[in-house]
């Protein structure tokens, strides 16, 4: 999909999720956020000028900024994208149906979905975070004895440190000048 070019594909798919749930709620503001969102991408877009021709007519057309007009449409498109999110959330929520709390009960299905948006929009803040855990804390090159500078020195480095003990200790038993 091209209409946001630099947007997240996840906020493209709640978009229309939400614009399906406005539509299917026949509220007057979601309607509104609906059509609006389709104008301004129709606007942005070059279908009226490459497939209609609507120069022909309107010759103030080709003035139309399409870049702002997409702005536009994305401050329309966000609210429907909320409103997606939110619905998946409310699917999550513990409604058992029964005259207490009001609601209708809530499918196993319709809560697999709600955490699977959470999910997919819980996963770009979690990205970062567990990047620099990886890239701090696990990803550390292992490095080999004979891959080191002064792999060479490590037998007589061993051997040293293995006489060094005995020296301490002799040395520590008889004081100077008495060994």
């Amino acid at each position: 999909m091209r209409v946001f070019d630099a947007g997240w594909a996840p906020i493209a798919v709640l978009g229309f999720l939400g614009c399906v749930r406005a539509i299917r709620a026949r509220t007057t503001v979601g309607l509104f956020f609906v059509l609006a969102t389709a104008v301004f991408v129709l606007l942005s877009s070059d279908i009226l000028v490459s497939v209609f021709h609507a120069e022909r007519l309107m010759p103030g057309i080709l003035k139309i900024e399409c870049q702002r007009m997409l702005l536009i449409a994305k401050l329309f498109w966000f609210p429907l994208a909320g409103e997606a999110a939110v619905g998946a959330l409310r699917a999550i929520t513990p409604v058992t149906g029964d005259a207490t709390t009001g609601g209708p009960p809530t499918s196993p299905a319709r809560k697999v979905v709600g955490v699977l948006v959470v999910a997919a929009l819980g996963a770009p803040v979690a990205r970062p975070i567990a990047l620099h855990i990886f890239n701090t804390q696990v990803d550390h090159g292992v490095e080999h004895r004979a891959a080191t500078p002064l792999a060479h020195d490590l037998p007589v480095v061993a051997g040293g440190a293995a006489r060094a003990p005995r020296r301490a200790l002799s040395h520590r038993l008889h004081p100077q000048g008495s060994a």
